[in-house]
C-alpha cells in the first residue's frame, strides 16, 4: 500500500512525498480539504492552516520536489501563567468512523458524526504547571476539543 506524505517544514510550506504526477493528482484532487497545525508548547499557541496551491518559486529559491503555501487560518493562545499544554491528539486517518442516525419526530433523519478535523488538546492549570508536591484540590486537567478548519 502506497500512502502520500506531506512534510511540513519551518515555513509552514508543504513538501509533498513521493514526487510523481500520481502523487500530484491524487493531492490536488483533496487539497482543499486539508489542514494542519503547528503547536508551540512552551508559548501556548496552537496555529491551524490550510494549503492554498503550489508554490511559485523565484530563481534564487531551490526546492526539491513540489512544495505547497498555506494559510493561516487561526491561532488559539492559552494563557501561559495558568494553563500549561500537556497533551494533544488527532484523529488517525484510516479510522473508521460509525455514524449514528437518529429518527426525528417529523420521520426525518439526522445523522450525528465524528468531525475528521478535530484536535484534543489536554492543559494542566494552575498549580499544576510547578512539578512540586500539590494536592489534587489544587490541580485541573482541562481538556478542548478544537475543529482544525475553524479554530473553534
Amino acid at each position: 500500500e502506497q500512502r502520500l506524505h506531506l512534510i511540513v517544514d519551518t515555513h509552514a510550506n508543504v513538501h509533498l512525498f513521493p514526487m510523481t504526477d500520481e502523487s500530484m493528482d491524487l493531492f490536488l484532487g483533496g487539497m482543499s480539504n486539508t489542514f494542519f497545525c503547528m503547536v508551540d508548547k512552551d508559548k501556548g499557541v496552537i496555529i491551524g492552516y490550510g494549503i492554498k496551491g503550489p508554490a511559485e518559486v523565484s530563481g534564487t529559491e531551490k526546492m526539491d520536489g513540489w512544495f505547497f503555501k498555506s494559510d493561516k487560518l487561526w491561532t488559539v493562545i492559552f494563557p501561559t501563567e495558568s494553563e500549561r499544554i500537556v497533551a494533544i491528539a488527532t484523529r488517525q486517518e484510516d479510522e473508521v468512523v460509525h455514524s449514528q442516525a437518529k429518527v426525528l419526530t417529523n420521520k426525518d433523519v439526522m445523522y450525528k458524526y465524528l468531525n475528521k478535523n478535530t484536535l484534543f488538546v489536554a492543559t494542566v492549570a494552575p498549580k499544576g504547571l510547578n512539578i512540586i508536591r500539590v494536592s489534587p484540590e489544587e490541580t485541573w486537567l482541562v481538556a478542548y476539543i478544537i475543529d482544525m478548519v475553524t479554530g473553534e
